[in-house]
């Protein structure tokens, strides 16, 4: 880690020689001017990589004082002594012949030559097929049309960079750390035929004689740090756009792709305009590229001004695409913009605060999403979705704090995670609610005008909020608790007998007794926690209102009048507060004709805290009833609070497994997406549990007669809202895990339309490609693989079909599938982990996958290992699939990992094997509990839900 001491980077010039298919590799002169802030004769910057190869280099004393590029002239060289390469450490160390002087300024000037990565890191090579161009008079062919005999697609190559977080080095010599900020003046050299784009505009271009090159000189940025630097080299077309406020926006992409850039373009355009607002500066470049790069690694990368994208994140065809691929491709866009301000105009210090780029990013993303198309909600999802990724991944014993101290590229690339990305974005969704919107608005925009194009650390944007609420409170104070310890706390609500007050209390809150143990000998956390809650409503006034605008589809005008009896206690770092709920004179009676002894409490009102909560018998009980009896009186978003707390508080054995199992039992009369997602996601826990059990066939009875009013509801059309067609989607699909014969059955119909060739609805694509592919046998897989292999197909319609591959039923089927992950002419290298776990997925697919992560561990290791998301999901995926809930199997995995190198990934090993660890003590100690239980609901004839509820 570096300090930005002894050498200050002021400005690079990089110039770049590069050569395609067939050599992929280029030759690279970077020339940077730096301020010698004191005495030293070495000069320590970062280069990474076998093939990078320094050719010459010179150090000299610079003329002037401007430092503004390589424009000025140097003065006297000073002599190099000797150099050394240390790969352990990434560095180049240059030993001077004589000192450099405090105050001074120098350029070091690097001449080398390196190959073109093929990891999908630092500087590497890409590629696309180009379908052929369709002779005149022609018609295109449709979506799985056999093509005729004649031109094949041709294989277009280019370049492209992702340097976040330390591998700029890779590509060029560098100081190659955030803080070191620098001016950058990018200068391209390339094939005549291709186009260069980098983080600015370009300066000038013009054609070499010597070789008929492209130069491309590219004009000087702003500061910024090494890992935003991007380049790009390739054949890609552009499509434009001006924002309100004059910006240049452009998508590019390869030419018969470019159509289905227009969403990306579009919503681009608005939210930069939006955030130019919001975040109280305007976007300081002259233009904003958006790249769709056909080998990626991420979702996204954040380069200033040249934002790159996997094509699924950016490319769309609204003929083929569904309501997922849209909202991902709109949320997608709407993070990176956001990390243009928060990342990119003001940075992390250093990497231990990273979350401080994407947890905000995480948080905003989806206010810029929302402000794009409202109609999608992506603000009422975070309940369902950030929140809980970040509390199951955070209440284990092997989690790490928000903050968390890294010092080498294996520590740094382990914390992209869950924690960084979806726990931050909860804890300052969080504070945004008990700041409230204005303050929060208010010390945000300070805090950026204040470190613009700086570094900052996270006390920098505590104080910042302090600042904005007048120091009434202690935002550090408050939020370090949140921050510099790992976890979060369990908040458990005790209503006295007369149900007047009550107490409130936290401890850390567990995934699992194992993981409690393992933690046991730390010392007990404690957090300044805003504890919201919803009392019961008085029901009169509010049930007819509730049902007249649930009968409009307008329930959530309801909930937001529900949700202004919200009401707030601090538990500030103490284990217990008394909380009175009804103000009582000294002869016993209520001091307001309106108040009397509480019913039903639900705290964390709009899921706005990162905590859980559990109750007294006595609430739960009366909570259960509310939702049996009307459960519109209880927000949407708290009805799926209940039900996520529910499962984790069962699954860490807090409460029996039967208290959320009887909160379900309302679900058929439930038409809101939020509830029923946070419930699925809770009986898809306990099926992966099961299904290799006995008891999954109780399970599934229970489940087919919860689900199947629902199912026989929504039907199988595509009409409805946004979050109403990802109800029928997740119903359907939920259903079809247990086999529900009338789902099974309307979905086969549609497999076999389409495989007559008549078009499926884009929503229910990949539903009905896994149930025909699940059920259909070697003839419908071999039906899905010739689709899949058509040319040009849009990005997100092959993801479902390769998808699908990985459902067959048939073993020899998917070993087929897994084979294809790690050939690359079947499936990209960046598509071969997101495959292996499609396998692992299937039920049939566990021991496949772990025999074939320790085949080929070897080329996985070398594939992989430098990229921690893909290594650490790939470990989490197959773990789970083999060893989820089977001790003798997670014994075996334990043997195998034991002396094998994981890199950055291990971490996430650590997490997976607590993870399969406590799910294999849970269904071992509650098997014979839940039979019982499920064999009893589903022998009565009485229905799931008691009568008096919304009808249709």
């Amino acid at each position: 880690r570096g300090e930005a001491g002894t050498i200050v980077p002021l400005n690079y010039t990089v110039t770049l020689d590069v050569e395609l298919d067939p050599l992929f590799m280029y030759g690279g002169h970077v020339k940077v001017c730096f301020l010698c802030k004191e005495r030293t004769d070495l000069i320590v910057i970062h280069a990474k990589g076998d093939s990078m190869v320094i050719r010459q280099g010179s150090v000299a004393k610079v003329k002037g004082v401007s430092g503004e590029g390589d424009e000025d002239d140097d003065d006297d060289e000073i002599g190099i002594a000797g150099h050394a390469r240390h790969p352990d450490h990434e560095q180049l160390q240059i030993k001077l012949g004589d000192m450099l002087e405090e105050g001074s300024r120098y350029s070091l000037s690097l001449y080398f030559r390196a190959n073109l990565s093929e990891t999908m890191t630092g500087f590497y090579r890409s590629s696309y097929l180009r379908p052929p161009a369709l002779p005149e008079g022609a018609r295109p062919k449709a979506l799985g049309e056999a093509p005729e005999e004649g031109p094949k697609p041709v294989r277009r190559w280019l370049a492209t960079t992702h340097f976040e977080p330390t591998d700029a080095r890779s590509a060029f010599p560098c100081f190659d750390e955030p803080n070191l900020k620098a001016n950058f003046t990018m200068i391209l050299i390339y094939d005549y035929r291709l186009n260069a784009l980098s983080n600015m505009p370009p300066q000038s271009t013009l054609i070499r004689d010597v070789d008929g090159k492209k130069v491309t000189r590219f004009e000087t940025s702003v500061r910024m740090s090494t890992y935003l630097v991007a380049f790009v080299i390739s054949d890609f077309k552009s499509m434009t756009r001006h924002t309100e406020h004059g910006l240049r926006v452009s998508v590019w992409a390869p030419e018969h792709q470019l159509p289905q850039a227009t969403l990306a373009l579009n919503a681009a355009a608005k939210i930069l305009d939006y955030f130019d607002d919001f975040f109280g500066l305007p976007f300081p470049l002259p233009k904003q590229d958006l790249v769709a790069i056909p080998d990626f690694a991420a979702g996204a990368m954040e380069n200033w001004g040249l934002i790159t994208y996997r094509s699924t994140a950016m490319l769309v065809d609204p003929e083929q695409s569904s309501t997922a691929n849209v909202e991902w491709v709109v949320t997608v866009v709407s993070h990176e913009l956001a990390h243009q301000w928060f990342g990119n105009i003001v940075t992390m210090d250093w990497w231990d605060d990273l979350w401080l780029n994407e947890g905000f990013a995480s948080y905003v993303q989806d206010i810029g999403a929302q402000h794009f198309d409202p109609s999608m909600r992506v603000i009422d999802q975070f309940a369902t979705t950030t929140l809980p990724t970040a509390l199951s991944l955070d209440a284990l014993a092997s989690s790490h704090p928000i903050a968390a101290t890294v010092k080498d590229p294996n520590e740094i690339n382990s914390i992209f995670d869950a924690i960084s990305y979806s726990k931050g974005a909860a804890v300052i969704r969080m504070l945004e609610s008990f700041l409230g919107a204005k303050p929060f608005s208010k010390g945000l925009n300070a805090y950026l005008r204040k470190h613009a194009y700086k570094n900052a650390r996270t006390s920098d944007l505590w104080d910042a909020w302090r600042e904005a609420v007048n120091n009434t409170l202690e935002v550090g104070k408050i939020m370090d608790t949140w921050t510099k310890q790992e976890g979060f706390p369990l908040i458990t609500i005790n209503v006295n007998s007369d149900r007047t007050s009550m107490s409130v209390s936290q401890s850390r809150f567990f995934a699992s007794p194992q993981a409690a143990e393992a933690a046991k000998a730390a010392k007990e956390p404690m957090w300044h926690v805003p504890v919201t809650w919803l009392p019961q409503p008085k029901v009169q006034p509010l049930y007819s209102l509730t049902r007249a605008l649930a009968r409009n589809r307008a329930a959530q005008n309801a909930e937001a009048h529900i949700q202004k009896g919200k009401k707030t206690v601090w538990l500030n770092a103490k284990s217990s507060k008394i909380v009175v709920l009804v103000d009582i004179d000294p002869k016993g009676s209520s001091k307001s004709k309106d108040q009397g002894p509480v019913g039903w409490i639900k705290a964390n009102a709009g899921q706005m805290g990162v905590y859980r909560v559990t109750y007294d018998d006595t609430t739960w009980g009366l909570l259960a009833q509310q939702l049996r009896q009307d459960h519109l009186l209880i927000p949407s978003i708290d009805r799926a609070g209940l039900m996520d707390d529910a499962f984790a508080l069962a699954k860490a054995s807090h409460v029996g497994l039967t208290l959320p199992l009887n909160l379900t039992r309302y679900l058929p009369n439930e038409r809101e997406y939020l509830p029923w997602s946070a419930a699925l996601k809770g009986f898809g826990w306990l099926r992966t549990l099961l299904q290799p059990r006995s008891t999954f066939g109780d399970f599934c009875k229970y489940f087919n007669k919860l689900v199947g009013p629902s199912v026989r509801r929504v039907g199988w059309g595509t009409k409805g809202a946004h979050l109403e067609r990802y109800l029928r989607a997740e119903l359907f699909h939920a259903a079809l895990q247990c086999d529900y014969e009338p789902a099974k059955i309307g979905v086969l119909r549609e497999f076999e339309r389409w495989s007559r060739g008549i078009s499926v609805t884009p929503d229910h694509r990949s539903l009905v490609y896994v149930t025909g592919v699940r059920y259909g046998g070697a003839r419908a897989w071999e039906r899905v693989r010739r689709m899949w292999q058509t040319p040009g197909l849009p990005p997100s319609e092959e993801l479902k079909l390769r998808n699908a591959l990985a459902a067959s039923s048939e073993p020899w089927l998917l070993k087929r599938v897994l084979d294809m992950s790690l050939d690359e002419n079947e499936i990209r290298r960046q598509d071969a982990v997101s495959t292996i776990c499609a396998v692992a997925r299937n039920p049939v697919g566990g021991p496949l996958v772990w025999e074939f992560l320790q085949q080929e561990w070897n080329e996985i290791r070398k594939r992989y290992g430098a990229l921690s998301f893909e290594l650490g999901s790939l470990l989490k995926c197959v773990i789970a699939a083999y060893a989820g809930a089977n001790a003798f199997r997670l014994e075996k995995v334990q043997q195998f990992f034991h002396d094998r190198d994981t890199g950055a990934a291990a971490s996430a090993l650590k997490q997976a094997l607590e993870e399969a660890e406590g799910n294999a003590a849970f269904i071992d100690r509650h098997e014979k509990e839940l039979g019982a239980w499920l064999r009893a609901a589903t022998k009565s004839r009485s229905k799931i839900a008691p009568p008096g509820v919304v009808s249709k």
